[in-house]
């Protein structure tokens, strides 16, 4: 469908909402296209399987009855996070629209950059979207300046935080690219090389993969890495889910994809993945192993990628590693350009109530990372958040083991299905080990007033004052509806909550239906969902009672359970784990279906 058009002089506007409309504009899509993120083809992937997109939004100038330039985006609904470094401090629900990075394509002139701007700031205005965010625009760019000259003080982001966007320019060959290095770099790169090989010999071995039938075995065993880096527990890493796996696939089907494992003693330790796009290598996705971090294995696969897309005739012209202030990336890269995210807000309460939440993080990330800057020690605190991230990750999540990754299909919500349920130290054989991560404990009055008077006492008044601080906070936040701090929650919604009482009659939903209500662990709320509770799915049974408490033998404690039963003659029959205790299974009541009786 088209939304609409305007006619502003010579031009006039156009707005896409639907995917069935950019075929007649393939030609000049792909002709301004210059990156991947704005190629027609990768872009649908994104909106199919992209969470919260709800249609896209494209909006084509056209003079003189041709189109002259596009911008590409879509619109967005759901919670967006406003971070402090890598803490979020606010994640409100809202209706953003979205521009993806490098999406003004064809004529960026000044001209244009001004008119699709009014035309968002009256779009605002008709209240089709709470704010506006451009993903990463070049502050020297047109576009960048009328974002920043044309709403009112009210509406426009006044502090932007930029970051380096950096890319290499290459010689002729591989070996004039080397030659081109520092020489510090040159011979860091070919010691730890070196130090691989002695270390190592005959383990050391670089698998590369471009085809379409490689690219399941190598997400298999990327997700097998990332799982083990700080970016992953940052959520920024790769994942592997429908999104992903669809770009990779439609890249190979290109002849773009360049990807590249190494494996050190037959154990995948690094990876890297690049699409070339228009003779220029973009990395997508990057990671190793911490364990054989000190051989630099993620830039050795890098290295090997960019080797490998070498042509004899030297059509690669450039790498581009996206943004960031990296070690490697200032080691490898020779050019740059300066770059931020940039905010327009609509004039509603909505808008202005965003522009607060936005403006409070930004101005205290600056504050802290200058600080920190200027002490020398921030590169310190990134280690240390980095390490403290991971630790966590690996606590509340799972750790991951040596053999292959679990997470090979992927659900068509694009997340990853699991054979079983995971707890903090690897795959569940027993409910029962998922129950401490699905329950909550259950404080007494006297409990909290001795750890209080215990903390004073020993003189930790600090640490009893924030958390004092922290109860009070939530106890408070839930009165303040705009405010919602980030973290995957173990509630259930109230949509899955049945009020079930004992003697009543359910019917247990199928497994496709219980498993769009598992997370990446295969659990709901922390309860984990064991394959052998398949074989009751579609069958009816009583409830025999409500589960409130359960005892744990291992720690001796009293747990609290939520929304859950017991169902009559529903039991364990142990055959996975050679085990003759018939327990009861726990059932979530987002796992079943009322039933009347008749």
């Amino acid at each position: 469908m088209i939304s609409g058009s305007r006619e502003d002089g010579q031009a006039s506007l156009r707005i896409l909402e639907a995917a069935n409309e950019f075929q007649e504009l393939r030609d000049d899509w792909s002709a301004w296209s210059d990156s991947p993120e704005t190629d027609l083809d990768f872009f649908s992937i994104h909106l199919r399987h992209r969470c919260g997109v709800v249609q896209p939004h494209v909006m084509v100038v056209y003079r003189s009855g041709r189109p002259d330039c596009m911008l590409i985006g879509w619109l967005y609904q759901g919670s967006v996070a406003f971070n402090v470094g890598y803490f979020t401090l606010f994640q409100p629900d809202a209706r953003i629209l979205h521009f993806v990075e490098r999406g003004f394509l064809g004529n960026q002139s000044l001209g244009n950059s001004q008119f699709l701007v009014r035309e968002i700031i009256r779009s605002l205005h008709e209240h089709n979207a709470q704010a506006v965010v451009f993903s990463q625009l070049n502050v020297e760019s047109p576009l960048y300046d009328s974002v920043k000259r044309e709403p009112n003080v009210f509406c426009r982001e006044r502090f932007t935080p930029v970051q380096n966007h950096r890319f290499l320019t290459l010689p002729y060959s591989f070996d004039d690219f080397l030659r081109a290095l520092s020489r510090k770099s040159r011979h860091e790169f070919r010691r730890h090389v070196r130090m691989l090989e002695r270390d190592f010999p005959g383990k050391v071995r670089f698998q590369f993969a471009g085809s379409e039938r490689d690219v399941e075995s190598f997400v298999r065993r990327a997700d097998e890495i990332s799982q083990r880096t700080y970016q992953r527990a940052l959520g920024t890493g790769f994942v592997n889910n429908l999104e992903p796996r669809e770009t990779l696939r439609v890249a190979a089907q290109k002849g773009a994809l360049r990807a590249c494992l190494l494996h050190i003693d037959e154990r995948p330790a690094a990876f890297f993945c690049g699409i070339l796009y228009k003779r220029t290598l973009y990395g997508s996705f990057m990671g190793y192993d911490p364990e054989f971090k000190k051989y630099w294995p993620g830039l050795q696969a890098l290295m090997r990628v960019i080797e490998d897309s070498f042509e004899p005739s030297g059509d690669l012209l450039r790498v581009d590693l996206g943004g960031g202030n990296w070690p490697y990336k200032r080691a490898l890269c020779n050019s740059s350009w300066t770059e931020g995210p940039v905010w327009i807000f609509a004039p509603t309460v909505k808008g202005m109530s965003l522009h607060i939440l936005k403006v409070v993080p930004t101005l205290l990330h600056s504050v802290a990372v200058g600080l920190l800057a200027k002490s020398y020690c921030l590169r310190r605190v990134k280690k240390m958040l980095y390490r403290r991230a991971l630790r966590r990750y690996q606590r509340k999540m799972f750790r991951t083991t040596r053999g292959p990754s679990i997470a090979s299909q992927g659900s068509e919500r694009g997340q990853p299905v699991r054979e079983k349920a995971h707890t903090a130290t690897g795959p569940a054989f027993c409910q029962n080990e998922t129950v401490p991560f699905g329950s909550g404990h259950v404080p007494t009055f006297l409990s909290r007033v001795r750890r209080a008077w215990q903390s004073m006492r020993i003189g930790r008044r600090r640490t009893t004052i924030k958390k004092l601080a922290k109860y009070a906070w939530g106890e408070l936040r839930p009165r303040f509806c705009i405010l919602k701090l980030s973290g995957e929650s173990t509630h259930l919604s109230p949509q899955s909550v049945l009020s079930l009482e004992p003697g009543e009659l359910v019917e247990v939903k199928s497994e496709r239906e219980i498993q769009e209500t598992l997370d990446s662990r295969g659990t709901l709320g922390g309860l984990g969902f064991l394959p052998t509770m398949k074989h009751f799915c579609g069958k009816r049974f009583v409830v025999l009672k409500k589960v409130e408490r359960v005892y744990l033998e291992e720690t001796r404690r009293t747990r609290r359970l939520k929304d859950t039963v017991l169902l009559d003659r529903v039991m364990c029959d142990g055959q996975d784990m050679g085990c003759d205790r018939s327990c009861f299974f726990f059932w979530r009541e987002a796992w079943l279906r009322r039933v009347n009786r008749e």
